[in-house]
């Protein structure tokens, strides 16, 4: 039995590359602040502001904090975390009293 004919495979298309996802200037809570004078912490959009809000949290200094919550206050107000007291169901829950 003669083998069988291998059809060509054909490859997909090259895909775009994706479209570019910076923010535009001016809408950053510390421009130039980054790593390497990189603009750090986009607040151009709702979701951005929390996402700077939680990264500054965990990675920022005291004084980043600051910076970043006031451009987030200034920008958002209703945002609960531009408070900086906090706006999960844990932050407001009443603590539990006697032990556990």
């Amino acid at each position: 039995m003669p083998p069988a004919k291998k059809t060509p495979v054909k490859k997909a298309p090259a895909k775009k590359p994706a479209p570019n996802t910076k923010a535009p200037a001016g809408s950053y809570a510390l421009p130039g602040g980054g790593p390497g004078g990189a603009d750090a912490y986009p607040v151009d959009t709702p979701g951005r502001a929390k996402s700077a809000l939680s990264r500054v949290a965990a990675n920022g200094t005291p004084a980043d904090k600051k910076k970043v919550r006031a451009k987030v206050a200034a920008k958002y107000p209703g945002l609960p975390s531009s408070t900086g007291k906090g706006g999960s169901a844990a932050a407001k829950a009443k603590p539990r009293s006697g032990k556990s």
